[in-house]
């Protein structure tokens, strides 16, 4: 159900896919970030169906307490591309767009 934030999704526990989506772009999220990430692991997110595929938000673990957020646009042709990182971020932080 989409909500008045944006129209993203409820937050849901991370799935085999978004961890597959995260994958996809952690090259480029260490490459943005200037950081190399050990721990790299989706915990949380949101999800926006758009025109030509779809818009996730994502919490992903990167170690100790620490947590960053993603925005990541997934094409109907199953391309993935990053747009944002949002870095120091906790596990209690709201997962809002940025």
């Amino acid at each position: 159900m989409a909500t008045t934030d944006g129209e993203y999704g409820a937050i849901t526990d991370a799935t085999e896919d978004t961890e597959a989506v995260c994958d996809l772009v952690k090259k480029t999220v260490e490459e943005k970030t200037g950081k190399k990430y050990v721990e790299f692991k989706a915990v949380k997110y949101r999800q926006k169906d758009v025109v030509g595929g779809t818009n996730y938000l994502i919490k992903v673990h990167v170690g100790g307490d620490d947590y960053i957020y993603l925005t990541v646009f997934e094409d109907i042709g199953e391309e993935v591309f990053l747009h944002d990182v949002q870095d120091h971020q906790t596990i209690d932080s709201p997962l809002v767009p940025f």
